[in-house]
C-alpha cells in the first residue's frame, strides 16, 4: 500500500515550497514549481496503491536489511530508479530517498516493504534522517537554490530550512538529544563536517580536511564518527577536537545502538567492491559484517530491533 500526499505545503524560513505529493508520472521541474506555488494550504489528500514497495524487481540501488548479527539479508524496497540513504524511526519505519519518479524525493516505508509514503517537493530532496524522537526528519534539498539542510515533521508539515552559505550541505545526522545536527558541507574546495542547532542557529565547522563526510553521533553523544578520503574512519569529540583514525580505508560509518560497534563501508582494494564491516570504537575487532555479495553503502542501525538497513546494488 502506498500513500502519496498531495497539495500539502508549509512555509519555511525562506518562504518557499514544501513536501507535497503528486501523480506517479514525472513532470517538468518548472511546471512542478508552479504547481507547488498554487496548492498552498490545500491539505492532505492521500492516494492509495494496493501494492508493497518491494513488488517490482529492480537492478539499481535498493534498500535491504540484515539482522544485528549479520544474517538473514532481505530486500525492503526495490524497483525502478535508485532507492538510497535509509534512516530508521524509533518505531521501526524507514525513511529513504529515491529518484524512481524522475527526481529525488523523500519516502517512508514499513520495514516489511508495505505502506509506502511519498513526499514530493519543488527540488531534489535527499539524505533523510529521523530525529531521535521520530517526530522530525532532516534532509538535504536544493529547492531554494544551493543544497541546504531542511527539516520537516514526519507528516510533511513544519517545513523549514536550517543552513545557508554552503554550495552543498548534505547527510544530516541528529545528536542523541535532538538538539544539534551534524552535516557535510562542500564549499567549492573541500568537504568538511559541520554542526548546527536544530533551530538553525549556531552553525560551526568541526573539521578542516578536504574529504570529510558522513558524520554519525555515538549513542551517548560524546563522540562523532565520520569518513574521510584521506584518513579513513575517524572519531572525534563533538567540538572537533581529539580526532583519531580507527580504520585506514572506509566510508559511511554508523554507530550501533549500544555504542560497542561501528558499521561502515569497507572498500576492497583488489575488487573495489563496497561491503559492510564492523569495528570497535578503538579500532579493534575490525571484521566483515554479514553477506559480502554485491555492493553495500550507507548503513543505518535500528536502535529498536537491532537491524541494519543499507543501500544495496546486486
Amino acid at each position: 500500500m502506498e500513500l502519496r500526499f498531495r497539495g500539502q505545503v508549509h512555509s519555511g524560513r525562506t518562504g518557499e515550497g514544501a513536501m507535497s505529493a503528486r501523480s506517479w508520472h514525472p513532470v517538468g521541474r518548472a511546471v512542478r514549481r508552479a504547481a507547488v506555488a498554487l496548492v498552498v494550504l490545500l491539505g492532505m489528500v492521500p492516494a492509495i496503491t494496493p501494492a508493497p514497495a518491494s513488488a517490482y524487481a529492480g537492478n539499481n540501488d535498493d534498500i535491504y536489511v540484515e539482522n544485528f548479527n549479520g544474517i538473514a539479508r532481505r530486500p525492503v524496497v526495490t524497483g525502478p530508479g535508485d532507492d538510497e540513504h535509509p534512516s530508521w524511526s524509533p518505531g521501526g519505519r524507514i525513511a529513504f530517498d529515491s529518484n524512481r519518479d524522475g527526481d529525488y524525493d523523500i519516502y517512508i516505508v514499513n520495514s516489511d516493504g508495505n505502506n509506502l509514503v511519498h513526499f514530493d517537493g519543488a527540488g531534489d530532496d535527499k539524505d533523510p534522517a529521523y530525529s531521535p524522537d521520530g517526530r522530525r526528519i532532516a534532509f538535504s534539498s536544493n529547492r531554494s537554490g544551493s543544497s541546504a539542510i531542511w527539516v520537516m515533521n514526519e507528516d510533511g508539515s513544519g517545513l523549514r530550512v536550517l543552513t545557508s552559505g554552503g554550495i552543498i550541505d548534505s547527510r544530516p545526522a541528529w545528536s542523541p538529544d535532538g538538539k544539534r545536527i551534524a552535516f557535510t558541507r562542500y564549499d567549492s574546495s573541500s568537504f568538511n563536517i559541520w554542526v548546527v542547532n536544530a533551530d538553525g542557529t549556531g552553525p560551526t565547522q568541526l573539521t578542516r580536511g578536504s574529504t570529510d563526510n558522513d558524520a554519525d553521533w555515538s549513542p551517548d553523544g560524546t563522540k562523532i564518527v565520520f569518513g574521510s578520503g584521506h584518513t579513513g574512519i575517524t572519531v572525534m569529540n563533538p567540538d572537533g577536537s581529539g580526532q583519531h583514525t580507527i580504520v585506514a580505508l572506509g566510508a559511511s560509518p554508523a554507530w550501533s545502538p549500544g555504542g560497542a560497534r561501528i558499521v561502515y563501508v569497507h572498500i576492497d582494494t583488489k575488487t573495489y567492491a563496497d561491503q559492510l564491516w564492523v569495528v570497535a570504537p578503538d579500532g579493534s575487532q575490525n571484521q566483515p559484517f554479514g553477506d559480502q555479495s554485491g555492493d553495500c553503502s550507507e548503513p543505518a542501525w535500528n536502535a529498536g530491533a537491532g537491524q541494519v538497513a543499507f543501500t544495496y546494488h546486486p
